[in-house]
């Protein structure tokens, strides 16, 4: 039936094979999925890119059988024609993708970065090769050497067996719109037809498919060696009201890192009597590790300022963290006046050094708030003890407390991440504000346009963030947390796109975000949000701020 097709409708033939091949992608796509569903499989579990290979061998049998079924099989094994001759004219795509692939993989990954695990590489370079085959097969072996013989091979029967090849070929990408930006896939979709156009013309100057299916596996596993997401989707949070804060973020479904803050302007005489200290206990016992890991708690001192008068607090604090290997989120040295008046109580100690001695920073994960007037012995401190700095540039300037010596810390080796501080001091808690500031600030501050970056900016807002939090995220490998976001770069103030970073740090803003994932979960996505009723948090907030603030 088909090799009737093909002499008699050749075009609808053509069309036919096309939607049998997308269509083959998409039953294989829902029946792995469903497969996982019903065997109970860890979705997060699974390489994408050996499913990818799944999908792309069933669209190779498809086209294989389209050839076999019009005795066009031969087009793969013909003398002159076959793999090994093809497998000679793309010796360079080879080459350059052996380049690209070390270059990419092992010397421009991030100082931080993780490399992929072989077995990973193995399959991405596999699933990158089968597209390559499957799609060269049913485009060029099946539809362009049937349009050729449809049209003739003189100069118009080739013309137009390659640009209608490449039509259809562009046209197959449309399926993409139902996860992307409709004008990023009509982009797409022109660019691909362009590419079919000239594929078509490659191969029927060789008269070998093996070429095409070369350079098309090169361009593809090159350009997907290119590039990288960035995204934050946790929060850390230190203040009152922490079942509330918990059970709303449990609800929400983003990562939480709570700690209750702890203050006292007297003396105690016994921490554990304190009932902030109870309350830290209490939640750290209800909360911790909620939800596979989506809450954990920290402990909390605010301030040296705020506890002076009893540092046995600190003290006791400091064992039961230490004793259920609990994180230490402190304020340390965010204005001048605080930063000076703990060194002439302590003869001369900084906040970080006292509280060091009191062992708050010994056998915790810690995290130092602001730093701003931090000194070179507290910057060896830091990087001896692990201590993360929480950099704050939006509300350091608000409040006229300084700018932190971010470049001197990094340089002694201190995880440096950022953060927004609270409303009061920050209005927006804009994240990408903090992102854009940190890289402007600190290059002014020193007049030294190198320091900070895009790359390193980029960094503290994801991959140290998160090891200052004690989570496995902020890098896009096997194993990691699946958290990200994704911004939609068809927007007039990211165009145009000479470095993704660079657009990210400079231009980027909270508003082009259009897709939020935490440990594999859509949170939000193009304006909607999935876990949380907005309609309904509006109402309460206006039913609330009359009580709260009065009219």
């Amino acid at each position: 039936m088909l090799k009737r097709l093909r002499k008699a409708h050749p075009i609808l033939f053509c069309v036919l094979a096309e939607v049998v091949f997308l269509a083959s992608l998409f039953v294989t796509d829902l029946v792995f999925t469903i497969a996982l569903v019903l065997f109970q499989a860890d979705f997060a579990s699974i390489d994408t890119y050996l499913y990818s290979t799944l999908q792309e061998l069933v669209g190779a049998m498809v086209a294989v059988l389209f050839l076999v079924r019009t005795d066009r099989a031969g087009l793969l094994r013909r003398r002159g024609s076959g793999f090994f001759n093809g497998l000679l004219v793309g010796m360079y795509p080879l080459v350059f993708i052996g380049y690209n692939a070390f270059g990419s993989l092992v010397l421009g990954r991030p100082e931080n970065g993780v490399l992929q695990p072989a077995a990973r590489i193995c399959t991405f370079l596999v699933s990158m090769a089968m597209v390559g085959v499957a799609e060269e097969f049913i485009f060029r072996g099946v539809i362009a050497q049937t349009l050729l013989e449809h049209f003739g091979t003189s100069r118009a029967g080739v013309w137009k067996a390659c640009l209608l090849s490449g039509v259809l070929f562009g046209a197959a990408h449309l399926t993409n719109i139902l996860s992307s930006a409709p004008f990023g896939v009509l982009m797409q979709c022109v660019f691909a037809a362009s590419l079919g156009t000239l594929f078509a013309a490659i191969y029927f100057r060789t008269g070998n498919l093996w070429v095409t299916v070369f350079l098309h596996g090169a361009m593809d596993i090159s350009s997907m060696l290119i590039g990288g997401l960035y995204g934050t989707t946790t929060v850390a949070d230190m203040y009152y009201f922490c079942d509330d804060m918990a059970e709303v973020t449990l609800e929400a479904g983003l990562n939480l890192n709570l700690s209750r803050g702890t203050t006292v302007f007297t003396t105690l005489d016994d921490p554990a009597a304190f009932v902030p200290c109870q309350e830290a206990i209490a939640l750290a016992e209800k909360w911790n590790g909620a939800n596979n890991g989506q809450i954990k708690i920290d402990f909390s001192i605010h301030g040296e300022y705020t506890s002076f008068l009893s540092p046995n607090l600190w003290d006791y604090l400091a064992g039961y963290a230490s004793e259920h290997h609990l994180g230490m989120h402190v304020h340390v040295s965010e204005t001048k006046a605080e930063h000076e008046e703990c060194k002439a109580r302590h003869g001369g100690l900084t906040p970080l050094q006292v509280l060091d001695a009191h062992g708050v920073w010994t056998g915790t994960r810690g995290m130092a708030a602001h730093c701003v007037w931090t000194e070179p012995e507290d910057w060896k401190l830091m990087a001896e003890r692990g201590i993360s700095v929480l950099h704050c540039p939006t509300s350091n300037l608000k409040l006229g407390s300084g700018i932190a010596p971010v470049p001197s810390l990094m340089a002694a080796g201190v995880n440096v991440t950022l953060g927004t501080d609270g409303a009061s001091s920050n209005n927006n808690l804009d994240l990408f504000n903090e992102i854009k500031l940190a890289a402007m600030l600190h290059k002014g501050a020193n007049l030294d346009a190198t320091i900070l970056p895009t790359a390193e900016v980029l960094k503290m807002a994801t991959v140290n963030g998160a090891k200052a939090l004690g989570r496995k995220a902020g890098v896009l490998a096997a194993g990691w947390d699946a958290d990200l976001i994704a911004l939609d770069f068809d927007q007039p103030h990211l165009k145009p796109c000479h470095d993704v970073m660079e657009n990210l740090v400079y231009s980027a803003k909270s508003s082009d975000v259009v897709l939020n994932m935490t440990g594999g979960k859509i949170l939000y996505r193009n304006g909607f949000f999935s876990t949380l009723d907005m309609d309904r948090i509006d109402h309460e907030l206006e039913q609330a701020l009359p009580t709260l603030f009065g009219n």
